[in-house]
């Protein structure tokens, strides 16, 4: 009974750990995309983004 509790546990750490490593892999290549089309943003003849506040507003809530 022991050894199946062990068993278990050693793989419910190594799945939190792969979980944390594709999380923080994740957020990292999402902070280095910028503006890219799948954030929705539609980007104005100038070059600018004309949805910045929107933006603004998600950065705001993932500190």
């Amino acid at each position: 009974m022991l050894k199946l509790f062990l068993i278990t546990l050693l793989f419910t750490v190594v799945l939190f750990i792969g979980a944390a490593l594709v999380f923080n892999f994740s957020k990292r290549r999402t902070g280095r995309t910028g503006n890219s089309p799948g954030t929705g943003c539609q980007h104005s003849g100038t070059g600018g983004c004309a949805c910045t506040s929107a933006i603004q507003t998600t950065i705001q809530k993932l500190k």
